[in-house]
């Protein structure tokens, strides 16, 4: 082992994954990069995942795991494992993905004096065969230095991302009702720096049981929302965002606040506001979004008439 080079923690959150996690686990182990700790926390799995992880403990002595007694949900799983490693840098990993052999390596090469560094990732099905696909055909990628893309969505993968530790427990904790890794990306954004690989170094699984996909898959549904809960969880995002921007005080700030005061009330008032703003700002509020001009404007106008 090159003891030269910094400890890098990879975390693995697991919940009724046997079926992929076999494949994963050996990807990781199969790192180019060797100064790894592996943490695998299973989230109260009901089928053999647990046996499959305790089986990779006597294999790797690099491998801990952790069980929880009861479901904690994949976001705070997610934690657990970050709160409990040690390592100068942190990759979080999915259970059902398989890494390329050199992906720790040259994502810890690119993210020098960086926070976060990510990668492209190659589209696969079920049994691991392309798709033709990579997530940089479908989001625009790139290494955004304002937060503002990140306000409708989020093109930084968990999977994809090497982190500095210092920067990712500065975010810590993460807020429940939404995604951690959108989460991340406007928080680093606002705190830190970003640094882009255009190099899929993922091979990221769609299939009917992943909790998000970049395609559509064949029996995957998505949990429907109902209007209330939809504006609820809309209110509390932009809340979240404009309270960052507030604490490191960029000048996205006084955009945030317009939008969180837009989404007070549906008055005829807020949603023009709502709607002017997202005009305004669309080049930079839909960076992520491969639209044309035009299917961006319709997007603004959408904004007077519905949440994001």
């Amino acid at each position: 082992m090159q003891t030269s080079q910094p400890l890098i923690s990879v975390v693995i959150a697991t919940y009724n994954g046997e079926k992929f996690l076999s494949r994963q686990i050996e990807s990781v182990l199969q790192q180019t990069y060797r100064n790894l700790e592996i943490i695998i926390t299973d989230d109260a799995s009901t089928d053999g995942t647990w046996n499959c992880i305790q089986e990779y403990t006597h294999k790797d002595q690099r491998i801990q795991a952790l069980r929880s007694e009861k479901n904690l949900g994949y976001v705070k799983n997610f934690e657990k494992g970050i709160r409990f490693s040690k390592g100068e840098y942190i990759a979080i990993c999915d259970q059902d993905d398989i890494w390329h052999a050199e992906k720790i390596s040259k994502l810890f090469a690119a993210i020098q004096h960086h926070s976060l560094a990510f990668s492209d990732s190659e589209l696969v099905n079920e049994e691991g065969q392309s798709l033709g696909k990579k997530l940089s055909d479908i989001k625009q990628l790139d290494a955004y230095t304002s937060c503002l893309p990140f306000v409708p969505g989020n093109c930084i993968s968990g999977h994809a991302c090497l982190i500095k530790r210092d920067m990712l427990l500065q975010a810590l904790p993460f807020p429940s009702f939404f995604v951690y890794d959108w989460y991340l990306a406007f928080f680093i954004c606002c705190a830190g720096r970003i640094v882009y690989i255009n190099e899929p170094l993922v091979q990221y699984r769609q299939h009917s049981q992943s909790s998000i996909a970049a395609v559509k898959v064949k029996g995957n549904k998505k949990k429907k929302q109902n209007q209330q809960e939809a504006i609820r969880g809309i209110r509390e995002r932009i809340a979240v965002f404009y309270h960052i921007t507030q604490q490191f005080n960029v000048h996205e700030q006084t955009i945030l606040k317009g939008l969180y005061e837009s989404y007070q009330s549906f008055s005829v008032w807020n949603n023009i506001k709502r709607s002017y703003l997202f005009f305004k700002y669309r080049n930079e509020l839909l960076a992520i979004k491969k639209r044309s001009a035009f299917r961006k404007w319709l997007f603004c106008l959408k904004m007077f008439f519905k949440v994001i």
